[in-house]
């Protein structure tokens, strides 16, 4: 079991370190009106893009907090799941 535990551990970390780091939600914003251009998934160190620019304004990165913390959310019910199921499966072989 605790083999089992340590895998799942380090697969939700290999999940979290992804989604955290190398697939972050953003929405590019640009202009004085703060208009919305897109919404992406970028690496952390994308956020600023120095040049490009759109009708002679650079872009802004905000980075979309609610989805960010929603994805860990789902990630982390999904292995807690997985983790349930082991356990279920484990105890009825005893």
């Amino acid at each position: 079991m605790k083999k089992i535990r340590t895998i799942l551990l380090a697969i939700y970390l290999i999940l979290i370190a992804f989604f955290g780091v190398l697939k972050v939600p953003v929405t590019l914003i640009w202009g004085p009106k703060q208009e919305v251009d897109s919404a992406k998934f970028v690496a952390l160190w994308n956020l600023q893009e120095k040049h490009k620019t759109i009708d002679d304004y650079l872009p802004i990165y905000e980075l979309n907090i609610v989805r960010l913390l929603y994805e860990f959310f789902v990630i982390s019910l999904i292995m807690y799941l997985i983790y349930l199921i082991f356990v279920i499966q484990k105890d009825k072989k005893s």
